[in-house]
C-alpha cells in the first residue's frame, strides 16, 4: 500500500488549481524546456508557474522526508526530472528576484531522484520511461 506522503502526492497533483497552472504552462510553452523564460510579476503566468513550482517543492519537502527505500515507489511513478526541465528556467527567473532558497527542495528531490536513476538499468533511463507519467503532470 502507497505511503500516506504518496497519496498526498497525488492529491496535490490531482487538485483543480494545479491542472489549471499546468493547462496555462502548456499553452504558453508546450512540453519543451526554456532555456529563458521572461515572467511578469502579477501575471496569471507568473501565478501559475509559482503555484506548479511551490508544489513541486511541497513535494519535495515531503518525500525527502522518507528513508531512502520509501521513495521508490515515488520515483517509479512521478516525473520528477522531467517537471524539474520544463520549470527550470522559471525557477531561475524567480530567484533572481526572491533568493537562491526559492525551491530549493525541489531541487533537492531532483537531485535523490537522479541519483536513484543512475541506479536503475539503462533501459529505464530513456526519455520516454523518464517522461512516462508526464500525463499526469
Amino acid at each position: 500500500m502507497p505511503s500516506p506522503t504518496i497519496l498526498e502526492v497525488v492529491a496535490l497533483r490531482s487538485s483543480v488549481a494545479y491542472q489549471a497552472a499546468e493547462s496555462v504552462r502548456q499553452k504558453k510553452y508546450g512540453n519543451k524546456a526554456q532555456k529563458k523564460i521572461n515572467l511578469k510579476y502579477g501575471t496569471s503566468e507568473y501565478a501559475a508557474l509559482r503555484l506548479l513550482i511551490g508544489t513541486w517543492d511541497s513535494i519535495g519537502h515531503q518525500v525527502l522526508s522518507l528513508p531512502n527505500a520509501e521513495r521508490v515507489p515515488f520515483y517509479q511513478t512521478n516525473p520528477v526530472k522531467y517537471m524539474w526541465k520544463l520549470l527550470e528556467a522559471a525557477i531561475l527567473e524567480i530567484r533572481k528576484h526572491v533568493g537562491n532558497h526559492y525551491a530549493r527542495n525541489f531541487e533537492n528531490l531532483t537531485k535523490a531522484y537522479d541519483a536513484w536513476l543512475q541506479t536503475q538499468p539503462p533501459d529505464y533511463q530513456t526519455a520516454a520511461d523518464n517522461g512516462l507519467t508526464a500525463q499526469f503532470a
